[in-house]
C-alpha cells in the first residue's frame, strides 16, 4: 500500500515520473534511453541500468534478481509513490519463463511490489485494481481516471504500467518518442479501420468472440463521434483480402482480427498512429519475424500493444475502453493499463507512455451523460442471483418511466417484465434469476427506452467448475508439483466436492477433494513418478455434469554424469559427484548408487540433488586393501544410468624426494612418501636403478601402517666422469622417478 504522505504525488509533473530501464551492456539500449529523457526531459535520476543475460528471455530466478530487484531499488531511490510509468528500452528482455510457462516480462513488473494479488497461472489472475471493468454492448464504461488520482486513493497498489520503446531497429525504437511529440504538435489526423469479421453486430451476444466484436464495434462508433473518417469491415476476411477493404492508409486509429502471427502489409501509418491486432501472437518476437508488433513498429505505427503467447481474449487490451480513454484526454499509459485487465500474463505495450495526443478531450469527448445498461456480474455461476441497472441519459418525466425488459434465453436467465425508474431519477435496478447449468450459455437482456432506443447486454451463465491447473507445465519425472481446481464463484454452504481422475499412474490424483463454503479454489500437492521419456498427462476434473481437463508433461530425468576421484589408497576419502542435465526441482531429487565393491567404497542407498541445484556430492571412506582393486559405481534416475570406475590402489605414492647431487662414493638417504599413512600391514614399495653399478638401492623397502613414509639409502660408487642415475620407486599400479647426478 502507498504511504499517507503520498498525497503530495499529483503536484509531480508526469516527465518526473517515469522510470527508465535500460540494457547497461547495449549501447543501443543507452543510446534509446538517452534519447527519450532528452527529449521529455526527464530526470537523469530516473535512469535505471540493469545487466540481462539475455535481450529477449529470462527464467523466473534470473528475472527476479536481474530485472525485477534492480527495478524495485531504482523506484525506491527516486521514491515509491512517485514513479507512475515504467519504460522498457530497446534490447531489454521482453519474455520471461515460470512454471514451465511464457509470459511478459513487462506484465510481470506492472505489480512489481506483488501488492495487486496476481499470481502465475495457466489462466490469468483476477483484474487489476486500477482496471476499468466496461460492458461495451452495454455501453457501460466507467468514468476516465487519471493512474496519478488512482494511485493517492486510499487502497490504491503500487502497480505500474510498462511500455516498451523497443522493435526492429534503435532507430524505430527512438522514432517512438519522435513520432508521438510531433502529433502532439501538429495534431493527430486520419482515418480510422475497424476490421470486425462476424457480420451486423446487434445478433451477437457480448460473450465469447462476440465480445472481440463488440469492442471493435464500440471503438469505431467512438472514433468516428470524435470525427475521424471510418472504414469498418464486418467480413470474415481481413482487411488487404477481398471482398473485405484491399487498403487501410493515412490510418491514425486500427483495431482488428485475426490472423495468428501475421501482419498484412496493406497500411500506411500516420504520426501519432495507435493501432491493435487482436492474436495470440502479435508480439512474439517485437524485433522480427512475420507478428503485428515488429511489422507495424517498423512501418510507421507509434504506440500498439501485443500479446508474447496466448491471453485469451479476455486478456488482450479492450480496444473500446482504450481509444474512448485517449478521445477523452487520457495518456497511452493510462488507457492501456485502464483497459488490459490483468498482470503477470501476456501483453507487452509499445510506444511512449506519455504520448497524449488530446489532453483536453477531442469534441465531444469526455462524453456527457449517457443512457446505459450494466449488469452486476455480467458472468454468473448458474443458479445464483444477478441484477441489471438501467442508467438514463436524462432524468425520468414527471410520473416516472417504466422500460420494458426483455431475456432473448430465459431458459437461461429471467428478468422481470419491466423496471420502473422514479421521476427525477436517473437509473433503477432489477433482479436476474439465472439457471444452473453443465456449459457456458448466453442469454441477451433488451431494455426499451422511449423513442424505441434499445439498450442490450449479454449475461453468461457458467458452470461451478472452472478449471484445473498445474503450477508447473513440465516438471521433470520424480518431483512434487500442485494443482489447483478452481470454480468460478465461491462455494456455496456446505462446499464443492469435485471428482479426480489421472491418464497415467505417473501423477496419481486423490479421488475427489472438496472445496470449502467460500472458497473460490483449493490447491493440493501432487506426487509424480520419473518416466523413461517425455510424458504428457492429463489431469480431469468434474463436478455437475462439467468436465475440465489440464495437462503437464514429465521430463524425463536428466542425468547427465557420474564422477569420483580415482585411482586412491585403500582407506582414504572418495569424492563422488551425481551430475544433472537440469537443475533439480523443488524438493530436490534423489539418485539411488550402488557399488560392486561394497566392502571397499561403501556407498549409500541414495544421493539427493537439493532443489535448485545441478550436482551434489559425497565423500565415502574407502577400505584398505592388499592388491588393486577396480570398483564401479553406478548412479540410476528412472531409466536413465551412469557409471564410473575408481581404482583403489594398496598404496599410492606421493613423492620420491632426496639430493639430487653427489660425490660419489658417498651414500644419500632418499625418502618415500604415500598420499596417506599405509594401511593395516604396512605398504611395501619396490625400488630399482637405472645404474645399479654405479647408484645401488634395496629391492624393498616398507612402509610401517599408520605411517606415511620412510627412508632408503642410496649406495654410489666412485666414477672417473660425471654420471646419471635414474631411482624408481613403484607401488602396485603407481611409480615416481628421480634422477641422480654423480660427480667424479
Amino acid at each position: 500500500m502507498l504511504a499517507a504522505g503520498a498525497l503530495s504525488a499529483q503536484s509531480w509533473p508526469l516527465k518526473d515520473r517515469v522510470l527508465v530501464v535500460y540494457n547497461s551492456g547495449d549501447a543501443d539500449s543507452v543510446s534509446v534511453a538517452s534519447h527519450y529523457i532528452s527529449r521529455r526531459g526527464i530526470p537523469s535520476a530516473n535512469l535505471c541500468p540493469v545487466t540481462p543475460g539475455s535481450a529477449i528471455v529470462l527464467d523466473r530466478g534470473n528475472y527476479e534478481t536481474v530485472i525485477r530487484d534492480k527495478v524495485r531499488a531504482c523506484i525506491n531511490a527516486v521514491g515509491k509513490s512517485k514513479i507512475l510509468y515504467i519504460v522498457m528500452t530497446y534490447n531489454t528482455p521482453f519474455r520471461l519463463m515460470a512454471n514451465g510457462r511464457p509470459f511478459s516480462l513487462d506484465s510481470a513488473l506492472s505489480d512489481l511490489y506483488d501488492e495487486d494479488g496476481s499470481y502465475w497461472d495457466a489462466l490469468p489472475s483476477p483484474p487489476h485494481s486500477y482496471a476499468a471493468l466496461a460492458q461495451s454492448q452495454g455501453n457501460y464504461y466507467p468514468p476516465l481516471r487519471s493512474l496519478a488520482d488512482y494511485r493517492v486513493s486510499a487502497g490504491a497498489h503500487a502497480i505500474y504500467p510498462v511500455f516498451r520503446l523497443d522493435g526492429p531497429s534503435a532507430a524505430i525504437s527512438k522514432g517512438l518518442v519522435d513520432k508521438a511529440i510531433a502529433a502532439e504538435s501538429s495534431g493527430l489526423t486520419g482515418t480510422a479501420c475497424i476490421d470486425r469479421r462476424s457480420g451486423l453486430i446487434g445478433y451477437q451476444p457480448d460473450s465469447g468472440n462476440g465480445a472481440g466484436e463488440w469492442n471493435l464495434s464500440k471503438a469505431g462508433d467512438f472514433i468516428e463521434l470524435a470525427g475521424f473518417p471510418l472504414i469498418e469491415d464486418a467480413y470474415f476476411a481481413e482487411i488487404g483480402t477481398s471482398p473485405a477493404p484491399l487498403r487501410c492508409d493515412g490510418a491514425a486509429f486500427y483495431a482488428g482480427w485475426y490472423s495468428y502471427n501475421n501482419y498484412n502489409d496493406v497500411y500506411t501509418w500516420n504520426n501519432g498512429s495507435m493501432a491493435f491486432h487482436l492474436d495470440s501472437g502479435s508480439a512474439l518476437d517485437p524485433r522480427g519475424g512475420t507478428n503485428w508488433t515488429s511489422n507495424s513498429l517498423s512501418r510507421g505505427v507509434t504506440m500498439t500493444s501485443g500479446a508474447v503467447s496466448e491471453p485469451y481474449l479476455e486478456g488482450l487490451t479492450n480496444v473500446d475502453g482504450f481509444f474512448r480513454d485517449i478521445l477523452s484526454g487520457a495518456n497511452a499509459a493510462d488507457a492501456a493499463f485502464r483497459n488490459t485487465l490483468h498482470t503477470k500474463w501476456m501483453i507487452s505495450h509499445f510506444g511512449d507512455p506519455l504520448y497524449r495526443p488530446f489532453p483536453g478531450g477531442k469534441s465531444p469527448f469526455p462524453l456527457a451523460a449517457e443512457d446505459w445498461f450494466r449488469l452486476d456480474p455480467p458472468e454468473i455461476v448458474g443458479g445464483l442471483p444477478a441484477s441489471g441497472r438501467i442508467n438514463l441519459a436524462i432524468p425520468a418525466p414527471s410520473g416516472g418511466l417504466t422500460v420494458p425488459l426483455e431475456s432473448r434465453t430465459p431458459s437461461v436467465a429471467t428478468v422481470p417484465a419491466s423496471v420502473f425508474v422514479p421521476a427525477g431519477s436517473i437509473s433503477a435496478t432489477f433482479p436476474i434469476a439465472t439457471t444452473a447449468t453443465a456449459d457456458a450459455n448466453r442469454s441477451v437482456f433488451i431494455a426499451t427506452l422511449p423513442g424505441n432506443k434499445k439498450l442490450e447486454n449479454t449475461i453468461t451463465t457458467l458452470p461451478w467448475l472452472r478449471a484445473i491447473t498445474v503450477s508447473d507445465a513440465a516438471p521433470v519425472g520424480g518431483s512434487s508439483v500442485s494443482a489447483t481446481v478452481s470454480l468460478y464463484g465461491p462455494a456455496p454452504s456446505g462446499g464443492i466436492t469435485v471428482t479426480l481422475s489421472s491418464s497415467s499412474s505417473s501423477v496419481p490424483v486423490p479421488p475427489s477433494i472438496t472445496i470449502p463454503a467460500g472458497s473460490s479454489a483449493l490447491q493440493f500437492n501432487l506426487a509424480t513418478s520419473t518416466v523413461a521419456a517425455d510424458t504428457t498427462v492429463t489431469l480431469t476434473a468434474s463436478y455437475g455434469g462439467a468436465s475440465r481437463s489440464g495437462t503437464l508433461t514429465l521430463t524425463a530425468p536428466g542425468l547427465s554424469g557420474l564422477s569420483v576421484t580415482t585411482p586412491l589408497m585403500g582407506g582414504t576419502k572418495l569424492s563422488l559427484t551425481v551430475t544433472l542435465a537440469e537443475s533439480a526441482p523443488l524438493g530436490g531429487m534423489v539418485v539411488a548408487l550402488s557399488s560392486t565393491h561394497p566392502a571397499v567404497v561403501p556407498v549409500p542407498a541414495t544421493i539427493t540433488v537439493l532443489g535448485g541445484a545441478k550436482s551434489a556430492t559425497l565423500t565415502i571412506t574407502t577400505t584398505a586393501v592388499s592388491a588393486p582393486v577396480n570398483v564401479t559405481l553406478t548412479a540410476t534416475l528412472g531409466m536413465a544410468t551412469r557409471t564410473a570406475v575408481s581404482r583403489v590402489e594398496s598404496a599410492i605414492l606421493a613423492s620420491l624426494t632426496g639430493l639430487s647431487s653427489v660425490k660419489s662414493g658417498n651414500p644419500v638417504t632418499w625418502t618415500v612418501t604415500l598420499n596417506a599413512p599405509a594401511p593395516p600391514g604396512g605398504a611395501t614399495i619396490a625400488l630399482s636403478s637405472s645404474q645399479p653399478t654405479m647408484a645401488g638401492v634395496p629391492a624393498t623397502i616398507t612402509i610401517p601402517a599408520g605411517v606415511a613414509s620412510a627412508n632408503f639409502t642410496v649406495t654410489t660408487y666412485r666414477v672417473s666422469s660425471q654420471a646419471t642415475a635414474t631411482i624408481r620407486a613403484s607401488c602396485a599400479a603407481n611409480f615416481k622417478e628421480r634422477a641422480l647426478t654423480l660427480r667424479p
